[in-house]
């Protein structure tokens, strides 16, 4: 792991994060339905509630996704050829993304 195509994987996760937040802020969703949007319980239980989640979400996913890109960056440039810090990155990595974006929209619903 030492050319700059070694970057690319560190990489991913977070810039498809960063490109889907960013659609999603564009693309509005405006109905609740089974199949697209951020979708729970507490999304769905009305209208208001599906039309807030579906406002912030974009931004944990953005917010996400820069963290995810910068933090990829700095552990390839200072770890590069570690391969044990590559595959806990690779893991770790979506778990804390997903788990921080479920629990930030899950906060921001219930306060307001």
């Amino acid at each position: 792991m030492n050319s700059i195509g070694d970057l690319i994987p560190y990489l991913c996760f977070g810039v498809i994060l960063l490109i889907v937040g960013i659609v999603f802020r564009w693309v509005k969703i405006k109905k609740i339905n089974g199949w697209i949007g951020y979708r729970t319980a507490s999304s769905k239980s009305n209208q208001e509630n599906w039309d807030k989640a579906n406002k912030y979400f974009p931004r944990a996913m953005i917010k996400a996704g820069s963290l995810s890109t910068i933090l990829g960056i700095i552990l390839y440039l200072r770890f590069k050829s570690s391969v044990t810090v590559y595959m806990t990155y690779m893991i770790i990595n979506p778990v804390v993304a997903l788990v921080y974006m479920f629990l930030s929209t899950e906060k921001y619903l219930k306060n307001n």
